[in-house]
């Protein structure tokens, strides 16, 4: 038994060594190449992936072998007798759409594909076409979701249509930048509003003086960290911090009436949330559809685009991913030496 003991432990020391060599080799690989693989920006033409989707349900329904399936199928085959068609009744569309998606997290870090995107978009776009952002965020920090509203406010520039749809939640810093288009539609449950502005910081000066540790912070001018974690908060630097706030959703507030000038701001600008057929009411959004039904309807009408730029796997997915993928190989292991030692 303690044989055995003895030789699991050891197994186990080795697993991993395994993994660990692994994960450095993998961090060595990615710091050599220092992120040259880049992502190009790809196009995507949503009529065709419906068509073929469409298609491909039909023959499948077909299958089952009922008189009616079998028509439905043999009466779209007909309609679409050759490739050449399908691409010459998209080309007679008389518009065209963009679809882009912005998954917002706090810091807005999809911003930095979003503008890559947009880029993109105005170098092939005309006059009057439209773009369509799928937009979900429930907000963050101020200059980064202050940076997608310009961001979308390029695509408004450029003379073309701005529609953003919300499925879920597009709130503070979220509705910040959705409120710059020209239609904003959202999900019936969805999340709207948050016009307001908070800064949380936790303050551990208490306790470092009941502990007897002194923190020594030098500043230079009159309200360089009028508040931090570790000094003792004044109440000259939560005025000016809380007037710095003020200001910040005073501006939220201009943004929001320069583009929605039918809005009464102050009912609004509380703080508070709310689902999308309220919000509707309240003159937030222009009506309750999912993005779904809205590009659907789209598609009958333009040629639609998807506009997207593939996601590369940082270092920390990778060492994650190529951990679990050992740790699997180890156990597998173990089992199986477990199973030959009984």
């Amino acid at each position: 038994m303690y044989e055995l003991l003895i030789s699991y432990l050891l197994f186990l020391l080795k697993g991993l060594t395994v993994v660990g060599l692994l994960m450095a080799l993998i961090a060595f690989i990615v710091a050599l190449r220092g992120g040259q693989e880049q992502k190009d920006v790809q196009f995507e033409l949503l009529n065709e992936k419906r068509q073929e989707t469409k298609k491909s349900l039909l023959q499948q329904f077909a299958k089952s072998g009922t008189k009616a399936a079998k028509q439905a199928y043999k009466q779209y085959l007909n309609t679409l007798k050759s490739r050449k068609k399908l691409d010459a009744t998209i080309e007679k569309l008389p518009k065209r759409g963009y679809v882009l998606s912005f998954d917002g997290d706090i810091k807005a870090s999809g911003v930095k594909a979003l503008r890559e995107e947009i880029t993109t978009l105005l170098n092939v776009a005309q006059a009057d076409d439209e773009v369509v952002v799928i937009l979900e965020s429930p907000g963050g920090s101020v200059p980064h979701y202050g940076l997608v509203a310009a961001q979308l406010t390029r695509i408004k520039q450029a003379k073309l249509r701005l529609t953003v749809c919300v499925d879920k939640v597009a709130a503070s810093g979220g509705y910040l930048a959705a409120v710059v288009a020209d239609r904003i539609l959202a999900a019936p449950f969805a999340y709207i509003g948050s016009i307001g502005v908070v800064l949380t910081m936790p303050n551990v000066h208490d306790l470092l003086k009941k502990n007897d540790v002194n923190v020594i912070e030098l500043t230079a001018g009159k309200y360089k960290r009028s508040i931090s974690a570790w000094g003792k908060p004044t109440e000259l630097g939560k005025r000016h911090t809380k007037d710095k706030m003020q200001a910040i959703h005073d501006q939220f507030k201009e943004l929001v009436v320069s583009y929605r000038p039918q809005i009464d701001i102050e009912s609004v600008a509380s703080g508070e949330y709310w689902t999308a057929k309220n919000a509707l009411a309240l003159g937030l959004i222009d009506d309750v559809t999912t993005s779904d039904t809205y590009l659907s309807e789209l598609m009958a009408t333009a040629e639609v685009w998807a506009i997207k730029t593939p996601k590369k796997r940082n270092i920390k997915e990778l060492i994650v991913s190529s951990a679990r993928a050992v740790t699997r190989v180890v156990i597998e292991q173990l089992s199986t030496d477990q199973t030959m030692t009984s």
